[in-house]
C-alpha cells in the first residue's frame, strides 16, 4: 500500500518524539503495533509505503492514525508566536500527532506516569506478550495490544509481575470501567476539550497531565497541553524567565499564547528540548533563547 502525504510530513520526527511506544527503527523502515495489527512503514519524499499483517480485526486506518493527509501548515503557522517555538518548527517540521485508538492511549498513558521511555516500552511489550496474541509480519513477530476485557479479569499480582507496579490496580479499574462504557467513551470526539477532559478524569490512574495526553494524542484535541516535570521545565526557562509555575497557570499560558494548536506547540518544544541537550552535551552548540 502506498500513501501520498500532504508535506511537510516526516515519519522519523512523528515516531521518535514521545508519543508512541510501540514502534522500532529496522533497516530504513519502522515496524510498530497498532491494535491488533502490525505494520512496517517507510518515508520516501512524499510517499509512505506500508505493509500491515493479515491478522486485524479492529479495522485501524493506518492512514488516519498516521496523519498522512491533513494539511498541518496552518497549525504550524498559528502556533508559530516567537523564536524558540519557531526555531523548534523549523528543527522538526512534518512532525505529525497521530491519532492513536483511545483504548491502547489510555494504558499506555497511564503506564508513563513517572516512568521513562524505555521502561514504558518494556511494560508494553510484556503486558502485550502475556495478554495479547502473536502477530507477525515478513519474518518479523510481535504481540497485539490487550483487549480492554484481557486486562480487565487479570489479577494485580500478575500486572506487577510485568513491572506494573502500584499502577496495576489503576490498569484493572480503568479496564473495566472501558468495558462497561466504550460507547460513551467514542462519543468523546464530539464532545468538548472540556467535557471530554472532565469525563476522563474519572478513570483510575489518570490525573490532568494523562487526561491531556489522551484527548491530544487520541482524540485530537489539540487545545490540550499535557504538563508533565520536562515540559514544566521548559516553559519555565524559555518563558518565566525561571520562575517556577505550577502546571495550571502553564495550562493556561499554552492556550493564549500559541492558541488553539498549542497541543502541537507543546510536541515540538518537548521534541526539540531533547534535541538541544544532546547538542549542547556534544558541541556546546544550538540554545534557545530565553532573552
Amino acid at each position: 500500500m502506498n500513501l501520498r502525504v500532504k508535506l511537510p510530513y516526516s515519519l522519523k520526527h512523528s515516531l521518535d518524539c514521545g508519543q508512541v511506544f510501540r514502534w522500532e527503527q529496522c533497516k530504513g523502515s519502522y515496524l510498530g503495533v497498532v491494535g491488533d495489527s502490525m505494520f512496517k512503514v517507510e518515508q520516501r519524499d512524499n510517499k509512505l509505503t506500508i505493509e500491515q499483517s493479515s491478522y486485524s480485526k479492529n479495522g485501524t486506518d493506518i492512514e488516519d492514525y498516521l496523519d498522512a493527509s491533513s494539511d498541518i501548515a496552518p497549525k504550524l503557522r498559528e502556533i508559530d508566536a516567537d523564536e524558540n517555538i519557531h526555531m523548534a518548527i523549523e528543527q522538526f517540521k512534518g512532525l505529525r500527532i497521530f491519532r492513536q485508538l483511545p483504548w491502547e492511549c489510555i494504558i499506555s498513558f497511564i503506564i508513563s506516569s513517572y516512568n521513562n521511555i524505555p521502561r514504558i516500552k518494556t511494560i508494553i511489550r510484556n503486558m502485550s506478550r502475556f495478554y495479547g496474541k502473536r502477530i507477525s509480519l515478513n519474518g518479523y513477530s510481535d504481540f497485539s495490544f490487550p483487549a480492554p476485557s484481557s486486562l480487565a479479569r487479570a489479577s494485580v499480582r500478575d500486572l506487577r509481575k510485568l513491572g506494573l507496579g502500584f499502577r496495576a490496580e489503576y490498569i484493572i479499574d480503568s479496564s473495566r470501567k472501558f468495558v462497561k462504557e466504550e460507547e460513551r467513551i467514542t462519543s468523546l470526539y464530539a464532545k468538548t476539550y472540556e467535557e471530554a477532559k472532565d469525563y476522563l478524569l474519572g478513570f483510575s490512574g489518570v490525573g490532568e497531565k494523562v487526561a491531556d495526553c489522551v484527548l491530544l494524542f487520541a482524540f485530537k484535541k489539540y487545545e490540550a497541553f499535557p504538563v508533565d516535570i520536562r515540559i514544566n521545565r521548559i516553559i519555565e526557562e524559555l518563558y518565566f524567565k525561571g520562575e517556577k509555575v505550577s502546571p495550571k497557570k502553564i495550562r493556561e499560558f499554552a492556550r493564549k499564547h500559541f492558541g488553539r494548536f498549542c497541543g502541537y506547540a507543546q510536541q515540538y518544544l518537548y521534541h526539540y528540548e531533547g534535541y538541544r541537550r544532546r547538542i549542547k552535551r556534544s558541541k556546546g552548540g544550538t540554545r534557545l533563547c530565553t532573552g
